[in-house]
């Protein structure tokens, strides 16, 4: 009840925490998939700067607390996206400071 509803009013990482014990305590197939919306969920909100980047560390623990063989996939995706995203932030401060870009 509280991960659903969690996940439905966009609390994303609450949401993973809440499907994370459910599944621990019973390897439902409904509740990875309800883990693995909310892991995907959290991260574009870290992206978007709606979460803070620590909690990174944290939801890829919990993936990894996961026996499913589609965890090593979406790991990999959190990588390539988060290198991207890092690229992306050089390169907007590197035009900010030639007064190139407004940042604001």
């Amino acid at each position: 009840m509280i991960a659903n509803d969690c996940y439905k009013m966009g609390h994303f990482f609450y949401s993973l925490k809440a499907f994370d014990v459910l599944e621990r305590l019973d390897p439902n197939p409904e509740y990875w998939e309800g883990k693995r919306g909310a892991c995907v969920g959290a991260f574009q909100k870290i992206v978007a700067g709606k979460e803070p980047r620590d909690s990174l560390r944290e939801i890829t623990q919990m993936l990894r607390n996961t026996q499913n063989p589609q965890v090593e996939y979406i790991m990999r995706t959190f990588k390539v996206a988060s290198c991207i995203c890092i690229s992306a932030v050089r390169v907007q401060y590197k035009y900010a400071s030639l007064g190139q870009i407004d940042t604001s």
